[in-house]
């Protein structure tokens, strides 16, 4: 009779667990990308991927039923947490190595700081809602990001050449730095609620400063780069294992990048509804130089001072 503790360890192979899950994240993300490009263009999907402010250009009633408050942002982050904190403790020889020791205590880092941010930078009013069905998605986002984001040349026992080793560096500082710009655009956010605004003050204003100068979301812009830095770091020159490291990169970046653009066309019609009569300020673009947001929500300079903030 074989020993359960035997057989325990006979069916735990790290590798294969932690490439199986990878495998099955991917594909799950494949899958969340599809529906997600879908909620481009349809009303129905992006009702249910609104949160905030932008609830407020839904004209479907039904949407506004089934939400859960803004604050359980927080949620996300706990759960990627804890979940990063399992696979970095159970993934065995796999999570070791050292190249995913960088990748996860980079990720442990994101996910805290985020953390730190939802309970004690951003200011979401009490009336800041997103439907279930977003909240569902941001912890099925969670839960699979760490098996995404495990080093596919780890996992297939590939080993990576001197040239790939000395990008890896700037990899890290480039994650690093991308993450201190949110934490500092996050803050710059905050600072337009402040707790003491009077009843006569706007309850928003446009932010400038920063790289607010140049890009109307430069947290978003900072959230795709800090995902980019990771996906590099896992990245190999091998041709055998070319195929399983872009599904594997292209799994949580393009999920994001569709998310993010998703929120940005949002935000759009959010100013078209509040500042209809104003413009954005010239030279400005939504999340990234290359994407124009400029003339998107047309608003006229003058009238854009008097509802701007310098913050620096």
């Amino acid at each position: 009779m074989v020993s359960p503790v035997l057989f325990a360890q006979v069916a735990w192979d790290e590798g294969v667990c932690i490439a199986t899950a990878a495998t099955l994240s991917s594909a799950l993300y494949a899958l969340l990308t599809v529906l997600a490009l879908a909620s481009l263009l349809s009303s129905t999907l992006k009702s249910l991927s609104s949160h905030g402010k932008t609830r407020s250009t839904i004209a479907d009633r039904r949407f506004t039923v089934f939400t859960v408050p803004k604050q359980r942002f927080r949620d996300f982050y706990i759960v990627g947490f804890f979940v990063t904190c399992a696979v970095v403790s159970l993934g065995g020889d796999v999570a070791a190595t050292a190249s995913n020791r960088i990748v996860f205590t980079l990720v442990l880092l994101h996910l805290a700081r985020r953390y730190h941010e939802c309970a004690h930078v951003h200011r979401s009013t009490s009336s800041s809602r997103m439907h279930v069905a977003g909240y569902a998605l941001g912890i099925l986002h969670y839960l699979c990001l760490p098996f995404v984001l495990v080093t596919t040349k780890d996992v297939t026992g590939v080993t990576p050449g001197d040239e790939s080793n000395h990008c890896d560096f700037l990899f890290i500082l480039g994650c690093i730095f991308f993450q201190y710009q949110q934490h500092r655009h996050h803050l710059l956010l905050a600072k337009l609620r402040a707790h003491d605004r009077s009843a006569s003050d706007p309850e928003y204003s446009i932010p400038i400063g920063g790289w607010f100068r140049f890009v109307s979301c430069p947290h978003y812009f900072a959230e795709i780069m800090i995902y980019f830095t990771l996906a590099k770091l896992g990245a190999d020159d091998d041709e055998n294992a070319a195929m399983m490291i872009r599904l594997h990169d292209a799994g949580p970046q393009g999920e994001l990048v569709r998310n993010i653009l998703s929120a940005l066309n949002l935000k759009k019609r959010w100013f078209l509804l509040v500042w209809a009569s104003l413009q954005i300020i010239p030279g400005r673009k939504k999340e990234a130089p290359s994407i124009d947001l400029v003339n998107a929500c047309g608003m006229s300079e003058e009238i854009a001072k008097s509802t701007t903030v310098e913050i620096r």
